[in-house]
């Protein structure tokens, strides 16, 4: 169950960590297609991503989780770019209690670049 998985790597060719770091900021609304599984049933969430500098090229990614009439605890995730003649992106989770996923949580930040910066993702590992 990928609700489990706290750290994703993604190798992207096309684009710098320069260029993806750079566009991670502010407050993002993620609202297509996501649901969460509780004990007894699967909820739409709204996610609302946050943005703080971290240092060089990370990114502290505080998520709240939102679906009418529920309340969610919300997560904390480390997202770090660098390049070792390829472009790597590590998600990885500070805190929270694995309700979403690090590869979830990557799968849409890279969904939301796409519209700004043109790439591919070439491997995903999780763990």
């Amino acid at each position: 169950m990928d609700t489990l998985l706290k750290e994703a790597v993604f190798t992207i060719k096309g684009v710098s960590c320069r260029d993806l770091t750079a566009l991670l900021e502010g407050v993002w609304v993620v609202e297509e297609g996501l649901f969460l599984r509780t004990a007894n049933d699967f909820f739409p969430v709204r996610l609302e991503l946050r943005f703080t500098p971290l240092s060089g090229s990370c990114r502290v990614v505080h998520v709240k989780m939102k679906s009418p009439g529920r309340r969610f605890w919300g997560e904390t995730f480390t997202v770090c770019c660098r390049e070792e003649g390829r472009v790597l992106l590590r998600i990885s989770r500070r805190r929270g209690v694995g309700r979403l996923g690090a590869d979830s949580l990557g799968y849409r930040l890279l969904e939301a670049l796409r519209s700004k910066l043109e790439f591919c993702i070439e491997e995903v590992r999780v763990f």
